[in-house]
């Protein structure tokens, strides 16, 4: 698949160090990523880092099942808790210290309703992060951070 050429987990972990992410700051956090789709930014983040725990959601079963042959074919995905639903009705029963996602804003009608929902999940002095979004948003949340 194209989307999994080494160029874009090279760019993805520039973004993520920018940010003040490196690997080792990744081994102690609990991580969700909502509209996970095929797996492909936790294939580049666990290529180079083992989070805590990881937790992937989407709300198509066919592409948690494509995320999950997609790890597990490069023996990456041990530790990965999927959850299938909208993320507007889902709650979790863990702390979430960090909310990653890549170009999934977009899928949701209500932008403003879902960050809120997102800040709520992330315990104290988590962080949220989204990462190429295709829309006019992305001027706005780009990269965008914020930490609880």
């Amino acid at each position: 698949e194209l989307r999994l050429q080494e160029v874009y987990g090279y760019e993805i972990w520039l973004k993520l160090q920018r940010a003040g992410f490196g690997p080792e700051k990744f081994n102690s956090l609990n991580i969700l990523e909502p509209c996970a789709g095929t797996g492909f930014l936790f294939y580049h983040l666990l290529k180079r880092c083992r989070p805590k725990s990881l937790i992937a959601n989407d709300i198509s079963v066919q592409e948690l099942e494509r995320s999950k042959k997609l790890l597990s074919n490069n023996k990456l995905g041990n530790n990965i808790k999927y959850v299938v639903g909208d993320m507007n009705s889902i709650n979790f029963d863990q702390n979430i210290d960090l909310i990653i996602g890549n170009s999934f804003l977009h899928h949701f009608n209500n932008v403003g309703k879902i960050l809120t929902n997102f800040a709520n999940l992330l315990s104290r002095g988590g962080t949220f992060i989204s990462l190429h979004e295709p829309t006019e948003i992305a001027r706005v949340v780009e990269s965008g951070i914020f930490h609880r």
